[in-house]
């Protein structure tokens, strides 16, 4: 852990032992969120980067959502052990 210090303007500097294992590059955009006494940067992804994230996710929720609402999803398949 290294420690850095905020400058004048507000600015920090990236100790580069971080830089190098996060591959920063000058001009990387990143979201700072802020929990109690924590910074967070998260890097920002192009959109492209999250293709493919929720294939197969159901806009309806979750298999054990549906099935604990009674709910029985015609698209879906269904082990019946009695027709071995």
């Amino acid at each position: 852990m290294e420690t850095v210090t905020l400058a004048s303007k507000y600015q920090l500097v990236v100790p580069r032992g971080a830089r190098e294992r996060l591959r920063l590059r000058p001009g990387m955009k990143f979201t700072v969120l802020d929990k109690g006494d924590v910074l967070f940067l998260v890097r920002e992804r192009p959109m492209r980067a999250y293709r493919g994230l929720a294939r197969g996710a159901s806009p309806r929720g979750t298999a054990s959502q549906r099935s604990a609402a009674g709910f029985r999803d015609p698209d879906f398949y269904y082990y019946d052990e009695d027709k071995k």
